[in-house]
């Protein structure tokens, strides 16, 4: 049986909006995935410290802006989950910034993050050790073209990469990096996703905190 997107995706959107911890969220993907493309690898991908890893990430996003400030206020932020690799073939998964200075909450096409003010922190990859680990199980290598037989491959990376990095920004975010909101910014909409597909919008972040957005 092939992966259900939609159900997975929907549910992601809804664990957003709980207070549950990373670890608990990831587990109930992980069983929707499971129960759709049955395989050993499940397992070992729910034995990943996820809730160790969201701690570990905490300082990241305020730590990049307090190094590296936009030139604009901030309004759209948006967490982009990318595949890094080096010239010698190595190739993982990984969270990296973007920042304009335009947010559209009713846009559902993003289409504000195509700001031609768009700001790329330089050299600020979130060094997630969670999605470097969900890689390698999914495709069982690091190496860029290498084929493992019978391995999860994207029916993992897609749906777990986007679980993990929606529901550790929220979690990353509550209570904890307002820090670099412009003082003229009325606050920062946040969205986390594939910049080349699925995008999940998480919430506003504004002097105040953090709003969570609604499923």
């Amino acid at each position: 049986m092939p992966l259900n997107h939609s159900v997975v995706f929907d549910r992601i959107r809804q664990l957003i909006t709980t207070d549950r911890a990373v670890s608990q969220c990831m587990s109930e993907i992980i069983g929707l995935c499971a129960a759709d493309v049955p395989h050993s690898d499940w397992a070992t991908l729910a034995a990943i410290e996820y809730d160790a890893d969201v701690e570990a990430l905490r300082s990241w996003i305020p730590g990049v802006f307090s190094q590296q400030k936009a030139p604009f206020p901030i309004r759209g932020l948006f967490v982009d989950l990318c595949n890094p690799g080096t010239p010698e073939g190595q190739i993982w998964a990984d969270m990296e910034l973007m920042a304009t200075p335009h947010y559209d909450a009713a846009d559902a096409e993003c289409a504000w993050m195509l700001d031609k003010q768009r700001f790329y922190p330089k050299d600020a990859p979130a060094n997630s050790a969670v999605l470097r680990s969900i890689y390698g199980i999914a495709y069982g290598s690091h190496e860029f073209g290498r084929k493992i037989p019978n391995k999860l491959e994207n029916d993992a990376e897609w749906p777990l990469n986007l679980a993990y990095g929606a529901l550790a920004i929220r979690t990353m975010l509550t209570g904890q990096a307002n820090e670099f909101v412009d003082a003229t910014s009325p606050g920062i909409g946040v969205v986390v996703g594939f910049g080349d597909g699925d995008m999940i919008t998480i919430g506003e972040l504004s002097a105040s905190g953090f709003t969570v957005a609604t499923a």
